[in-house]
Parts: C-alpha cells; structure tokens; sequence
C-alpha cells in the first residue's frame, strides 16, 4: 500500500506493516459480506480515505444526536447456516480526546456503544457474542484513522435473505467528534485483491567469486511462495522461505546479467522489469490490474533495486475506455490557477505578501522561461496589488496578456454576490475588466468565483453587458451549462466539481494522475457526438494558495503511452487525447468552437454558507447595504448638480471612485486565520463607503436646493429631492431648530398652500414653552422621477391662532401631546393605559378631550369622551 496524498489532508501509513494489516485482514474476511451496499440514510460527506477511488461516505457527529447514519449490507443468503456472520466496510475514526460516544444499532436494535479515543485499534464486544472492531491502515493530519471496520453478528441478530440495516448516531455532546463510513460497496473484493497484488520486495545483487549474488527480501507472509527469474533468455523459480524477521530467498545470475533484461514476478505479475539490470533509474509500469514502481540505486559494487507494486483495477481500464470513446480525438485543455481570498489564509496584508512572494513572482519566471505556459489569475485585484508593489514590471504584465500567457478574471474582487446590490455588482466590471482594458489593453471576458456556493438571479446579465461570456465556479456538479437571466441573455459556466480536485490528484503520481485524468475526462463525452471533430476536455488545476506547477513531464508520461496491457497482460494499442495547457477564454473559444451540447439552466442559486450573514457581522451589512442605496444617490446628483452648472469640473470623480471601490472590496474571505484583523478591515471599508456617500449626497443636494427659486413669504422652505426613477410618495424626516419665542406651533403647506400634516418627535422645549428643536415627519406626495416639490413652515407665536392641532409622538413610554388651539394648553395621553397624565381638574382620568376652535383663537373643550384609540389615524393624528 503506498503512500497516498490526498484532499483535506495527508495521508501516512500505520506504524506496523500495512502490508502484513491487510494479508491478515483478508484471510481472515474471506468468505465474509460486503458491509455496505446502498446509503438509506442522511449526512453525507465528501473525503479522502485510503483507497484513492473512494471520496464519498456517511458522517455522525456527537453534536446534537441527531446526525446519525444508516446503511444496507449486502444480502445475507437464505441458506446461510453458520453460527454467525462476517460483515467489512471502509471507515475513518476520528482519534481525539474529546468525549463522545456513538450507539450502533443492527436491524434496529442497538448492540455497541463505541466510546471516542485516541486508540486507533480496537474490539468491542457484546454479551451474546457479537464484535465490532476496527482495523487502521493508514492515519491522517487531520486526526483521523483510516481503515476497516468489522462486525461479527451472531445469526440471531439476522434476517436471512435480505439485506441487513446497520446504523451509527453520535450522542449529543455539543462537539464535532466524528465517525465515517464509507460508500465503497466493494470493500471485500478489493481487500481480497489487495492483499495478492499489494508488493514490497527489494533485491540486492553484489559481484562475488564471478557472479552476482543476489539476495530477495519481502514480508514475512509470502515465506513459501515462488517466484520467477527471466534473464538472457531463461527462466527459472526460486523460493521464498521463513527468515527471522522477513521472507527471504537467494540466488545466482552470471555476471552478464548486468546492463542486460531482467525479470521478476510471481503469480500475479512483474515485480522488477528493467531493460538494463544494475542501470540507476526509477520507473513506473501500468500492469493491466496494478501499477508497479522500480527504484535502483547502486551502492558500492552493490546493485539494490527496490520494487513497489500496488493493486489498481481502475487506472489502465480507464485509459482503455478513453481510448475507446468519441473523446480519443479531442485535445485535453489544462487549466492552472491558484484561488486567493483577499484573506483567509492569513491577515490581508501578509497575503498581499504572500501572493507576490509564493505565486505570482515565480509564476512570471515560469512564464518567462516557457512562452507556451499557461496561468489565469482570478480577478483584478491580484494584478493591481502585484503592479503596485512593482510598477517595474507592467511591461511584463502587459506582454504576457498580450501573448496569451496569462489571462485575469473580469471582476474587482470574488464576492458573495447575494450580498451585493445590482449597481454594486456592476461596479465589479468597472474596477475589473474596464482597469485591466485601461491599464493593459487586455480585454477580460471570463468571470472567476471558484469558491462560492451562490448565484444571484441576474448575474448573467450583468456580466453580459459588462462584456463577460464565460464563468468559472465551483462547489456545483461537475459540468459546462449555459446560465440564463430572466432576460433571456446567458453565460457558458464551467465547474469542476471542487476546484481542488485536479490540483491534488494530478500532484500524486503518474498513476494516481492518469488514473484522475482517464475516469474524469470521461464526464464530457456526453456533451458531443461522433461528428463532434476535436472534443475538449476541461482539466483545472487549482487551489488555495498554490503555486504554479509545471505539469511537462506528466504530459510527456501521458503522451508517450502508446499500449497498454489487457486482461491476459497482451499489450493492446490505446490512442489517449494529447494535452495542451490553456488559459480559460482558450478553453471556451475552443469548446464553443465544437458546438457542443450543453444543458440550459435558469434562476438563482441562495448561499448555502449562512455564517457570512449571520449576527456577528450585522453591522459590516447594514453599512453595506446603505452604502448600496447611498452611493448611486450620489452620482445622480452630483450629475444634476454638475448639469445645472454647466460644467462637471467640480464633479467628485475621485471621491466617488473611492468610496465605490471601498464598497466592493471586502470579498467572500471573512473569518480564516487573524480573522478578527480581516472582518475589521472589511467593516471600515463599507462604513468609509457609506461615510462618503453620505458626504457627497449632502453637499450635492445642498448646493442643488440653493439654486431652488422658493417664496419666502410662504414660510420656511423645505425642499424634497425624489433619487428613484419613478414618482414617489414617502415619509420625509427633517431636523429644525428655533429661536427662543418663535416656534409654539408648526404648521406645513405645499408650494399651492395647502395644508400637510405633520408629526413632531424629539421635541425640545425653551423654558416659555417655545419649541428649541425637532424631527418634523410628513408624508411627501408625488415627487416627480428624479426631481423635487418645496414644503413650507410656517410658525406661531403664544398668542397667535393655529389652524389645526398637532399630534406628537412623544419616543418614551407610549406617550402622545395633544397641542390645542389657544397654543397654550396640552395634554398627554398614555396610549398603552389609556388616560390622560396631565394635572387637570377639569377633565377626569381616562377621558379624552377633542377641540372645537373660534375663528378668533379662543377654544373652547367640549365632547368630553372616553378613549377610542381608533379615533387615531395612521399618522398619529386625531380625528
């Protein structure tokens, strides 16, 4: 079993021989029933085990004991006569201190409690015979061990004849300790096969006395098994016998042998092939249901050659199918970027730092050395902070996007597009696509977000308008589909399932990569025909953080394959499509170019990932969201303002850049590592977007309301400016202040005199009982699309008349005023207790008074009644 280097995490082996684990496994399940055969519950999960063809499994948590799982076993037959059964699946416990304890439950009955440990071997037992063990193979960085897991079950415990239910639940204990089980539904089979294929052996050859003395040495389980030795034409067996530690035979070959062919194999194949025995090399051989790796190294007079072969049914039948399939034609189009938040591995500066240091400056060293390779940088931003730390190379930048080296993502920044409003969006094509045009003269035309799990309904739109065709994503089905807008216009999308799962698999050895390539290459056949004439298959070569990778020899491997063997080991010829790397608008010309059929899909995808909106960042939202409606207000009239001047000298260009570019920074990175720094950082971005929004609104809107012809005789002038795009009734809100003595009552007109009502809130008083300050409310009827109507307010003095009483919502506890006509009298009415709190003899508790007026200001009260609080209109006023 060899090392295996997979997503999430690395792989390494167990402590004792995984070798002799798995040859003591298999004679000991022979005969048993695959342990799982078909999920019939919930919570499944994508990772890495120790078979690299198998991802997928079942999770429990002992988080809210809730997450438990449940599975089909093969069928037990009906004539199964034995005392008891023997049933094996794949598996990964999670090795941790941490308390947790998992029920698990055979057809229904619970019959062990398997307690979290650090122990990565174990045996549980109940009182009538049954066991539930676990078997390691290899563990990982991620606190994890990988393996088999085991039940012997007593034939009481089974329904013959059917399948049998095993089910595993974490009991709540508020953590994420864990258990998998994994969906490989051949888990015996391959075991079985493993342990016949899976090889360790070395040879060690040394000149002596005229002839090579050679020494064979491999795990002690294979004492008594043949091998056979080809060379110079003969062969011949030896047998491996029992030493004290290992299996162990020798032998003699002439001195000839050396820089001559030689073989070894046993019943299941080649251990050792080489064209030249003794030369220093390392070699890798497709075998028709293995793959198998030589290492010789010389040591003095000493030949050592070290031998690694290892159980692969899947890696040479799927180049097979490839070169079967409509495919074989088609060119494999590799793809190499690197994902980057703005900062999730580290603080937002250290990335900035780290992009420049780990990617991007020996991406341009790559890139200069070979004029074919390859690389996509996501979005804009990326570029700039590089061009601005070295404004020395845009010469460099601009010939590499010239030359199709590289190729950039048409957007500012990747953003939680949900998050953002339509203008803002938009926004990320001006600070993309058009900031590359105008600094480079590259014409962007792909829009990158590898990373979030969300699509807005009219995004395509945007983008098509803004000159993007194409998209990459990820975290979807694996696929290419055309996106389509309610208005009908569309984008070609393309998503690799995991936009890490090439990166990691192509990064294993050539096996593991062909293996990768051959198995998902086939998912784009269904997308042509036999008539399609150069198929492409999309390949991208991506992950966080990631350096560029130079891929030459692996396609040098790949394309230097021209027969493999077949089921009898008879080499067959295979035609595998060639490689070429590409960037992602190379990908879609050439795909569009095949006139492929594609699926049409439509609608919005809502983000899965709610933290992003959750509490803690309510405030980073509000103020993204006011700087969302506050800076388009801000350029419409800053517009009229420079429109009626006649002149956009004084417009706020600059400013306005600014506060935009602040406001679509923070992208889909809150949180990671000095997540506290990056949330902060993105905070003051909106509130400085919002802040400046505000500025330029005000100052506008100032300047536009001086220029405003209003009639002074009339009052004092209030002027509303509309900023939607349609007329518009609303509530308008205004902060007045008075002098001593000037203010005991307001009243507001339109600029036709007629009357508005008008609520009053945060009123202060003088000590004469004039009015200091207030928040004066209206409701603003038909203000024109993009315009303005002027109000006016009139003010009276104690002893002057008022034409109407005014209702002011008094903020504390519920509390009304009732201003009357005389201006010299008030009550206060208690809504929630329905009285009046006002000292007065004259009216008593829980009545309220309505107001008839004089012509000559004298009022009188009358129609003494009790409280009806519907009497009281939406606005507050009293009817």
């Amino acid at each position: 079993m060899t090392l295996l280097i997979l997503t999430a995490g690395t792989l390494v082996m167990a402590q004792n021989d995984p070798q002799q684990i798995l040859h003591n496994l298999a004679e000991k399940s022979k005969g048993s029933i695959d342990g799982f055969k078909k999920n019939t519950g919930e919570n499944t999960f994508s990772y890495h085990s120790f078979r690299n063809d198998v991802t997928e499994g079942l999770i429990t948590r002992c988080s809210d004991g809730k997450t438990g799982i449940e599975w089909d076993t093969d069928v037990v037959p009906q004539t199964f006569a034995e005392p008891q059964a023997y049933f094996l699946w794949i598996a990964s416990v999670n090795l941790t201190k941490d308390q947790g304890i998992f029920d698990v439950f055979v057809n229904g009955i619970k019959r062990f409690e398997i307690p979290a440990s650090t122990k990565k071997e174990w045996e549980i037992t109940s009182p009538d015979g049954g066991k539930l063990s676990f078997i390691p193979v290899l563990t990982d960085d991620q606190e994890g061990a990988h393996g088999y897991m085991s039940l012997t079950a007593p034939a009481s415990w089974l329904q013959k004849g059917v399948s049998q239910k095993i089910g595993i639940t974490g009991r709540a204990n508020k953590n994420n300790v864990w258990i998998i089980v994994f969906q490989a539904s051949d888990a015996v089979s391959y075991l079985q096969n493993a342990s016949k294929f899976d090889v360790r052996l070395k040879l060690v050859a040394e000149e002596k006395n005229g002839s090579l003395e050679c020494r064979v040495s491999c795990p002690l389980y294979l004492a008594g098994n043949d091998l056979s030795v080809t060379f110079s034409d003969k062969t011949k067996k030896i047998s491996l016998k029992q030493g004290a530690t290992e299996a162990e035979s020798t032998f003699k070959l002439p001195v000839t042998a050396k820089n001559n062919p030689f073989k070894l194999s046993d019943l299941n194949g080649e251990l050792i092939i080489t064209s030249s025995f003794g030369e220093v090399t390392t070699s890798t051989k497709l075998l028709n249901k293995a793959v198998l790796t030589n290492k010789t190294t010389k040591n003095g007079d000493k030949i050592v050659i070290e031998a690694a072969r290892s159980y692969d049914p899947g890696t040479v039948s799927g180049m097979v199918a490839l070169s079967n399939s409509i495919l074989s034609k088609g060119q494999i189009l590799l793809m190499n970027s690197s994902h980057q938040d703005i900062a999730w591995m580290d603080s937002p500066e250290k990335c900035v730092i780290e992009r420049d240091t780990m990617l991007l400056t020996p991406l341009f060293k790559l890139a200069g050395k070979d004029k074919n390779y390859r690389f996509d940088i996501e979005d804009a931003l990326m570029i700039r902070e590089y061009f601005q730390r070295h404004p020395d190379k845009k010469l460099l930048l601009k010939e590499m996007f010239t030359d199709g080296r590289l190729s950039c993502g048409s957007t500012f920044i990747q953003p939680y597009e949900e998050m953002y409003s339509g203008e803002a969006l938009t926004r990320q094509f001006y600070f993309g696509a058009k900031w590359l045009k105008d600094e480079f003269n590259y014409n962007a035309t792909v829009y990158w977000n590898e990373d979030v799990p969300g699509r807005t309904l009219q995004m395509a739109q945007i983008m098509r308008k803004a000159g993007t065709k194409s998209m990459m994503i990820s975290r979807h089905n694996r696929g290419i589909f055309n996106w389509f807008s309610p208005d009908g216009s569309f984008v070609t999308v393309f998503s690799p399932g995991h936009y890490g799962d090439a990166f990691m698999s192509l990064g294993k050895n050539f096996n593991e990569a062909a293996r990768f390539v051959s198995k998902t290459s086939m998912d784009w056949q269904k997308f042509y025909t036999a008539k399609t004439p150069s198929p492409v298959i999309p390949i991208l070569s991506d992950w966080d953080m990631s350096p560029s990778k130079d891929y030459s020899q692996l396609i040098k491997n790949w394309e230097n394959i021209h027969e493999l063997p077949d089921d009898q080991g008879k080499s067959v010829p295979v035609n595998l499509p060639r490689f070429k790397v590409a960037t992602t608008p190379e990908f879609f010309q050439a795909l569009m170019d095949q006139k492929p059929n594609l699926p049409s899909v439509q609608g919005e995808r809502p983000a899965v990932w709610l933290y992003i909106h959750g509490p803690s960042h309510q405030k980073a939202l509000k103020a993204s969201r006011e700087a969302d409606i506050l800076l388009p207000i801000a350029e419409k009239f800053s517009t009229i303002n420079a429109l009626t001047d006649g002149t956009f000298l004084n417009y706020p260009q600059s400013a306005l850049n600014i506060a935009w570019e602040a406001k679509i920074y923070p992208d889909h990175g809150w949180g990671g590592k000095h997540g506290d720094i990056t949330d902060a950082w993105f905070l003051s971005k909106y509130e400085f977007a919002k802040a400046e929004a505000e500025k330029i609104v005000d100052k506008s809107l100032s300047e536009l309301a001086s220029k405003v012809k209003t009639d002074d005789n009339k009052g004092l002038p209030i002027v509303v400016f509309n900023s939607i795009n349609h007329m518009r009734t609303d509530k308008v809100c205004t902060h007045l202040n008075f002098k001593k003595s000037k203010a005991n009552g307001l009243v507001l007109s339109d600029s036709d005199g007629k009357t508005v009502n008008i609520q009053l809130s945060s009123v202060q008083y003088f000590d004469d009982g004039s009015i200091k300050s207030t928040v004066l409310q209206f409701i603003a009827e038909n203000i024109p699309s993009i315009g303005y109507r002027t109000f006016y307010v009139k003010t009276s003095k104690k002893d002057e008349p008022k034409s109407s009483p005014a209702f002011e919502n008094m903020a504390e506890n519920n509390f009304y005023r009732l201003t009357f006509a005389n201006g010299g009298l008030s009550s206060v009415f208690d809504k929630e207790l329905g009285q009046e709190l006002i000292d007065s003899k004259k009216f008593k508790a829980g009545e309220i008074f309505t107001m008839h007026s004089e012509g000559n200001g004298a009022g009188e009260f009358s129609d003494i009644q009790k409280p009806d609080m519907k009497d009281f209109d939406k606005t507050g006023n009293y009817n």
